[in-house]
């Protein structure tokens, strides 16, 4: 009920939806079942906005009903312009948010790789260690059998 009308019984009201529906369904939101008082806004798009309750949307629409029941059509429409609007602005941000979230992924597959890299590159290093301590090992043996050798040569 619109200040103690039903949208059913305000004609002017319902003529003026009419007028605007066509605008609104073509920006992919639909005002329908008016002439049963079941007032339902709703946006289908990946924005997914929405005039959710009965109770707000009555509210909406009594902002446009004047105290003598003279609805405000020019308003009606530019709140529905301004509420297409928002919807593509809520669009727009949802598109961002899904490419920042693909960055997102993608910086966390090279963190990855740098973990596995570092990963790698320290047993590398650990290998090189034992080899090196492996060669000085041998050095040292060849150093004191070469030792020997003069030894029994004198």
């Amino acid at each position: 009920r619109l200040r103690g009308l039903s949208v059913i019984d305000h004609p002017a009201l319902c003529r003026a939806l009419d007028r605007v529906g066509f605008a609104v369904a073509r920006h992919g939101l639909k005002l329908r079942d008016f002439t049963r008082g079941n007032c339902v806004l709703e946006r289908f798009d990946a924005a997914k906005v929405a005039l959710g309750s009965l109770k707000l949307m009555q509210q909406v629409l009594c902002s446009f009903v004047d105290e003598e029941n003279q609805v405000d059509t020019d308003g009606l429409e530019e709140f529905l312009a301004a509420s297409r609007a928002k919807a593509q602005r809520h669009q727009e941000q949802a598109a961002q948010l899904q490419r920042l979230m693909g960055e997102v992924a993608r910086l966390n597959g090279l963190v990855r790789q740098l973990e596995e890299a570092r990963a790698a590159a320290k047993e590398q290093k650990r290998r090189f260690e034992v080899w090196t301590a492996g060669l000085a090992r041998e050095q040292e043996a060849g150093r004191a059998a070469h030792q020997r050798i003069l030894e029994d040569l004198r």
